[in-house]
């Protein structure tokens, strides 16, 4: 290049770049020949159609055309419009001053790089036409390195694409018609559609802000979907960078977009086949330490959906009689799509799952990757799609090598289940079939250790270890066992007349017959042959065994049993009874003396024995007293006396309770714990228990005819009095003769009572109050109740129980008892009434805890009519 003072530094690639010269004056074309030859190859024409040839031979090689101005037949500016048809070379006007204002407006319009003024300065025009070379020269690079960036973009699968600073489209590759399914003029015309094919739950994070990720952050890379107009999805990797000038200011933005969805799909298979792992690694690990295969289910159905993923897991065991398939563990999105939780696997029924029953049929894992267009699952569609589900597979469950059962995995989008993906969830099934197998034979041979194949009832391994935790239980609540041993009698001649199927058959008919009769099945055994034994729970006493087998155990067996679908037998039994603790303390003494006792039994033709020979007598006379109550009833020998309830402060007489006695004529006073059990054994409890209503209610009438003030009484009342449907209405027409709603009765029942038909006692006691009633729950804390019942409860008063009062001075639990009862009573507008006081410290003690009422010993003890009378006479306080 020349510089402004005409010294050579010509820039060595620009040296003898060829150049062409036009003009119609020869004497000026030699002398720009001349000026101009020394540093490049000239070529020259004398017109503009001369040069047009040359050009059309090789334009291509030229750098620069500099033109005349003024040329007849065609001006130079019109000339060189045409030559950049033809030649991409830089043009240059040679020029006069009375042309300069149309060379400037060429200039500005782009059709010429720069002009040469008339007459021209040598250095001047090198300058200008080394200016002109050079700017060709890098037009030159410019284009080739354009060309080379669109080869590149225009043969590779990524998008790239520029903007200009303010965010106009510059250039798309055309990767964007393959990737986005879209074509390149749609978004040119509308730019917004690539963000709108962008997935709706990507786009905004997607969303390119220029002046928020890119000025200020630099860079902007994200990873998201296009939703494609065929209904397919690609990903996208795009990633964006500023492009800064010289100035260092951004004038463009460039990036890339990638289609990753095959990296996607390899990362999202490797994830689910990572996860499918760690579910098989799961269930092995629980196939290890479980050994129940209820709860082996459950945990592989709760692995399945916490380490496998899906949505949704069950497993279910086929039940060929009802061709259904009963689902015995889940877990996942279940409520409500699997009605009665049980697939039918009829394929004729218009409920059946075609899965379920082509998988039971093949023994093969069966697959729909998509319920969308499966017809399978058409009946199923709906709710499958309601909850997410898209694909499901069905892995046969075998035993013997027999399809038994299945295990279902629901997934959340299609083509899930892949043969790689198959493949371990086969090997997962074959596990849980390989652990169920095991599982089904330990079973078996368990319950061949302690269960009778026969009849299914335990055998004698069994139920010793059952009797032993009963008695374990007993011992700790102070109650009391019974054993029962008792066999068939004459079963070996029954079997050598009927036979020996005939004789299996009598013996599991015997069985299902004790089995109805025990609360418990554990409890009944088949010891040996044609030997039972039943345990009897919370039995009261002897009296009680012996009433329940003479009219449940005996009646039970009495029915007639047929034999050979025709033959009706009856069968008879005989029975010994072993008493706990009495008899033994462990179960095989226990059932040994019960067995000692049905042989004495057997041989001396009596129904049933007790080990203890007493004990039978003991029983005799139990019936006995049952006789003699009844006898009572009838002669009114029962009496009621009154034991006062005092004011807390004042001590002065605020009630009385009314309690049974029983005076009989033989031996006199009888105490209520030797007689009310059986009263209520009987039902007897229930004449007496409405006989002392009364009794209280005329004795009250009585008094208060002689003018003395007479305080409410209370009676008590038992569980089969209320129990009875119609205990309010017997109420009413004991209040209406005495008085109606100022009568003055009080009746006290027990917490327990109350809590065993809670809201059936609710309604008889909302209705016993509206007849001017009063009610108290007896012995309060003993018992079983909610507070949330016990507030709703229709009652007037609490009464704590004695056992709390005795021991509230030396021990501190009962202490706190006792003044959470009173906090409690107190907090629901309730009386307190604490019985059994026995000392002046439980009394000064009640009284700081704010207890209104008190009722024992220390006061007063129960009391016949007349005595309890002199006392409301003379008004005295205890």
């Amino acid at each position: 290049m020349v510089d402004i003072n005409g010294e050579n530094v010509m820039n060595a690639a620009l040296k003898r770049e060829t150049i062409l010269i036009v003009d119609d004056e020869p004497q000026v074309l030699a002398a720009l020949k001349d000026t101009l030859e020394d540093e490049f190859q000239v070529l020259t024409a004398e017109n503009p159609k001369t040069a047009i040839e040359i050009l059309s031979g090789n334009g291509h090689d030229l750098s620069v055309i500099v033109s005349d101005q003024r040329m007849p037949g065609m001006s130079g500016h019109e000339f060189l419009r045409k030559a950049q048809e033809i030649s991409d070379a830089t043009r240059l006007l040679i020029t006069g001053f009375s042309d300069l204002e149309a060379v400037i407006a060429a200039v500005n319009e782009g059709k010429i790089f720069g002009y040469i003024s008339k007459p021209w300065d040598p250095a001047a025009l090198k300058i200008v036409v080394f200016k002109a070379a050079e700017h060709h020269h890098l037009l030159q690079k410019l284009h080739e390195r354009e060309e080379r960036f669109r080869q590149l973009a225009e043969n590779i699968h990524d998008v790239f694409w520029i903007v200009s600073a303010d965010g106009e489209g510059i250039y798309i590759s055309p990767a964007y018609e393959e990737i986005w399914g879209r074509s390149l003029q749609s978004l040119y015309e509308d730019p917004s559609s690539w963000y709108d094919a962008i997935h709706p739950a990507d786009r905004d994070k997607a969303r390119l802000d220029l002046n928020k990720d890119l000025k200020k952050a630099g860079v902007f890379s994200e990873e998201y979907r296009v939703l494609r107009p065929d209904g397919t999805i690609r990903w996208i990797h795009d990633r964006a960078f500023p492009v800064h000038n010289q100035a260092g200011k951004i004038y463009r933005y460039t990036g890339i977009a990638r289609d990753i969805t095959e990296r996607k799909k390899t990362e999202e298979k490797i994830k689910r086949l990572n996860r499918v792992y760690a579910l098989l690694s799961g269930i092995n690990s629980a196939i290890v330490r479980i050994k129940d295969r209820q709860a082996l289910f459950e945990e592989a159905c709760t692995l399945a959906v916490e380490k496998g993923g899906f949505l949704l897991a069950w497993i279910g065991m086929h039940e060929p009689v009802t061709s259904s398939v009963p689902l015995l563990a889940w877990s996942g999105l279940i409520a409500g799509y699997i009605e009665n939780n049980k697939f039918s696997t009829d394929e004729h029924m218009p409920d059946c799952c075609l899965l379920t029953a082509e998988a039971l049929r093949t023994g093969a894992p069966v697959i729909c990757n998509d319920i969308t267009t499966d017809p399978r699952v058409a009946i199923w569609k709906e709710r499958a799609l309601e909850r997410g589900f898209h694909s499901v597979v069905i892995l046969p469950i075998l035993i013997n090598d027999q399809p038994a059962g299945m295990m279902a995995l629901y997934a959340s989008i299609p083509e899930f289940f892949d043969n790689d993906e198959i493949k371990l969830l086969t090997e997962l099934a074959d596990d849980i079939s390989y652990a169920l197998q095991n599982i089904l034979q330990q079973e078996k041979l368990d319950y061949l250790a302690y269960y009778d194949p026969l009849t299914g009832l335990p055998n004698r391994s069994l139920f010793y270890d059952h009797l032993s935790y009963m008695l374990g239980k007993a011992k700790q609540n102070n109650s009391r066992v019974a054993v029962l041993a008792f066999d068939i009698k004459q079963f070996r001649h029954f079997n050598n007349t009927f036979g020996k199927q005939a004789g299996d058959d009598l013996l599991q008919e015997i069985a299902l017959r004790l089995q109805k009769l025990a609360d418990d099945p554990a409890n009944v055994a088949r010891i040996t042959g044609d030997y039972f034994a039943m345990i009897i729970t919370d039995i009261k006493d002897a009296a009680d065994m012996a009433h329940l087998f003479e009219d449940k155990i005996l009646t039970a067996m009495s029915r007639p049993v047929v034999i050979n679908k025709k033959d009706e037998i009856h069968v008879d039994v005989t029975g010994g009874i072993a008493l706990f603790p009495a008899d033994g303390e462990d179960a095989d003494t226990l059932y040994r003396h019960a067995e000692t006792a049905l042989k004495k039994a057997k041989t001396s033709a009596e129904h049933y024995l007790y080990y203890q020979s007493e004990m039978t007598s003991r029983v005799g006379e139990a019936l006995f007293l049952r006789n003699k109550l009844r006898r009572a009833l009838d002669e009114e020998q029962f009496v009621l006396h009154y034991q006062p309830k005092v004011d807390a402060g004042t001590h002065k007489i605020l009630g009385l309770e009314a309690l049974i006695r029983w005076q009989d004529p033989d031996t006199g006073l009888v105490p209520p714990g030797k007689f009310i059990p059986i009263l209520e054994e009987t039902g007897l409890i229930l004449d007496v228990g409405h006989w002392a209503m009364e009794k209280a209610l005329k004795d009250m009438q009585q008094w208060q005819s002689s003018g003395t003030e007479v305080p409410r009484i209370a009676v008590n009342v038992s569980s089969l009095q209320l129990q009875k449907k119609n205990f309010a209405d017997i109420v009413a027409s004991i209040t209406e003769r005495y008085g109606g709603k100022s009568c003055g009765l009080d009746l006290e029942m027990t917490e327990s009572l109350l809590m065993q038909d809670i809201d059936m006692n609710i309604s008889k006691l909302v209705a016993i109050k509206e007849l001017g009633v009063n009610i108290a729950i007896d012995d309060f804390g003993t018992g079983y109740s909610s507070l949330s019942y016990i507030a709703k409860l229709p009652i007037d008063a609490l009464k704590i129980d004695r056992s709390f009062i005795s021991h509230m001075t030396t021990q501190a639990d009962s202490m706190s008892i006792v003044s959470t009862i009173i906090t409690l009573a107190h907090a629901l507008h309730f009386r307190v009434i604490a019985e059994g006081v026995e000392t002046g410290e439980q009394a000064k003690l009640l009284t700081l805890l704010k207890c209104e009422e008190m009722q024992g010993f220390l006061f007063c003890k129960p009391l016949p009519p007349e005595e309890i009378f002199e006392l409301l006479r003379n008004g005295k306080t205890l």
